[in-house]
């Protein structure tokens, strides 16, 4: 990927373009990295959940509950495990 991205920096460079179009390209480049990133990322966390314990698993599931980036509780989410 970061060859193949390279490459393509490379060709793009010598296109004569205003700076409104790199930043659109630059823009566009950024959402390509960040959503390959999270594919990525994704996967991981794939293969890591398919190879816990199955007692394990639901732990991990309860983390989904849970808005990225926001502050988990843990007396809040042993309660839940606990109700559970």
């Amino acid at each position: 990927m970061e060859v193949v991205g390279c490459a393509s920096l490379g060709l793009l460079s010598k296109i004569d373009k205003t700076l409104d179009e790199w930043q659109r390209v630059a823009k566009n480049l950024t959402s390509v990295v960040r959503t390959d990133l999270e594919a990525l990322c994704l996967r991981v966390v794939a293969l890591i959940y398919h190879h816990l314990p199955s007692h394990l698993k639901p732990c991990i599931l309860y983390f989904a509950i849970y808005p990225e980036d926001e502050l988990i509780s843990v007396d809040k989410l042993v309660e839940i495990w606990v109700v559970e």
